[in-house]
């Protein structure tokens, strides 16, 4: 086997290694109840790849998600129906300096978002 052939081989085997397994890099919040009132969650820039939002109580609940940058933009804001799940792809979406999140009920929604840094 020649040199060129095993270097070949060595990067293909470190790359098919790395294949979509989370990075350093990523970054991802533990599930928790989204607060009513808004919270900074990262205060550093991230580019959100899906959030995750979960109804678990009988009401409808509005929920607001937007970036902390000096005139904050809304990634999310709109009502979660009672008992439902929604996930959002936003392909990398950036939030400069980081992003808040609330929920007019403090108790209902659960919240997940993964993203890079």
């Amino acid at each position: 086997m020649t040199l060129a052939r095993v270097l070949i081989l060595a990067v293909l085997a470190l790359v098919a290694e790395g294949g979509d397994r989370f990075t350093a890099r990523d970054v991802d919040t533990t599930p928790t109840l989204i607060p009513a009132t808004p919270t900074a969650v990262w205060s550093f820039t991230v580019y959100v790849e899906e959030l995750t939002l979960t109804n678990k109580t009988a009401t409808a609940v509005t929920c607001t998600i937007q970036d902390r940058q000096s005139t904050p933009r809304e990634l999310f804001r709109g009502t979660i129906a009672a008992g439902t799940l929604y996930i959002m792809a936003f392909n990398g979406r950036r939030m400069p300096g980081g992003f808040t999140w609330s929920c007019s009920d403090g108790a209902a929604v659960v919240g997940y978002i993964q993203g890079k840094r």
